[in-house]
């Protein structure tokens, strides 16, 4: 009996795709089967790409769900300020989710060792630390207000 299973390891020539292996647990049935090669055909439906700005991870005993986001800005004619969101979800099981850590890992390792250490933009940084300003300021205000009551 032949058992088709996915092996998700990575390819040389196709990283990061899967690749189909074929195996015989109950040893050859006949021996022209033994010698050739199976095919097993894999058919792989395409979606639209998605572009995710931002991302969200939820999880339960039973499986992980990764939203992925895409939040854009926008301004119409009358200078009304809007949001819009589109988003796509990913569930998988619990080790689905950690094979495709260490998919990710060795991705971004492989990434840096050919492109450098990813970093935060120096835009980023300052971006972060005018928000946090603005956090503290916004904490301080809140503390003297309730300090301003009656019973402060």
């Amino acid at each position: 009996m032949d058992l088709i299973s996915l092996d998700f390891g990575i390819n040389k020539r196709h990283p990061y795709k899967v690749d189909v292996a074929s195996s015989n647990l109950a040893g050859p049935t006949n021996n022209k089967m033994a010698k050739e090669d199976q095919q097993v055909n894999v058919r792989i439906k395409d979606t639209e790409q998605f572009y995710s700005n931002e991302a969200g991870i939820n999880f339960n005993p039973n499986e992980f769900s990764l939203d992925f986001k895409c939040v854009t800005h926008l301004h119409d004619f009358a200078d009304h300020r809007s949001i819009f969101l589109t988003h796509n979800i990913v569930v998988m099981s619990p080790l689905h989710a950690k094979s495709f850590l260490a998919m990710l890992n060795r991705a971004i390792n492989d990434y840096e060792s050919r492109f450098g250490k990813i970093e935060k933009t120096e835009a980023i940084k300052k971006a972060e630390k005018i928000i946090k300003k603005e956090k503290n300021k916004q904490a301080k205000e809140e503390k003297k207000e309730v300090s301003d009551t009656y019973f402060g």
